[in-house]
């Protein structure tokens, strides 16, 4: 099974590979020239046709489906997830995009926090795989997709020096359209003060660790259950070879 990222902004994409490195240093596999991206921000791991992203240490983490994941943390990936690194969101998708799709719609089915994604216990059973230096890696292309870069968009056309004054004009002239346009977006929007929004934060990430603890306890449960099934099977097993060695029992 192949996974694909698809940039939500440009509808660029490229196939995530096992151990592709993503941040803004340039020895990582994939370089995102984003304030919000820190140097080496996350790594993805494909186990078994399972696909995991982890969390380097990022000063600003992974978010799927609007949802933080924890720093240094293994998670495990569906099919439609939406990602977020840095302030660039991606769709992942098992088939090849089409370039007829609005990716942006495709993204609400991933609404409700139990769809979110797989509890780490899922990843931790594989720990030993990822921490095994022999296990084999495939190569890695190191050559760069292209991909959307906020930073160096119309929205933000200012150069870091050498420019005339005619260039600096125009980018005056350039920013202040902008700022025009986020003002009538603005004005489109529900009117909150700076206290209101601060307060809905809160609240809203207290619900979500509220629920991200359910979600956890319950994974946890059902990894117990999957164990217990396991030792009743394994016991099962040598019962049967117990009799074929001794019919008398």
């Amino acid at each position: 099974m192949k996974f694909y990222l698809i940039n939500l902004e440009s509808s660029d994409f490229f196939e995530v590979l096992d151990q592709l490195s993503v941040g803004r240093k340039d020895n990582c596999d994939l370089v995102l020239r984003d304030d919000l991206v820190s140097g080496r921000h996350c790594r993805f791991h494909i186990k078994e046709h399972l696909l995991f992203i982890e969390d380097l240490n990022a000063s600003n983490p992974v978010q799927i489906n609007n949802l933080q994941i924890e720093s240094n943390s293994k998670v495990k990936l569906r099919n439609k997830d939406k990602i977020k690194i840095g302030s660039i969101e991606f769709y992942l998708s098992t088939q090849l995009p089409k370039n007829e799709l609005t990716y942006k719609s495709l993204i609400l089915e991933k609404v409700k926090i139990h769809e979110t994604f797989d509890s780490d216990l899922d990843f931790e059973k594989n720990e030993k795989h990822w921490k095994d230096s022999n296990a084999p890696r495939p190569q890695i292309n190191r050559k760069k997709p292209k991909i959307h870069n906020p930073s160096s968009s119309n929205s933000n056309p200012v150069n870091s020096g050498g420019d005339t004054l005619e260039d600096l004009q125009v980018q005056v002239i350039k920013l202040s359209e902008n700022m025009t346009l986020l003002n009538e977006k603005l004005c489109k929007t529900k009117k909150f003060s700076g206290e209101e929004i601060q307060e809905k934060i809160s609240l809203y990430s207290e619900k979500i660790s509220h629920y991200t603890k359910k979600r956890d306890e319950v994974f946890a449960i059902q990894n117990l259950q999957e164990q217990l099934l396991e030792l009743k099977n394994k016991k099962k097993e040598l019962e049967f070879k117990i009799r074929n060695l001794d019919p008398e029992k």
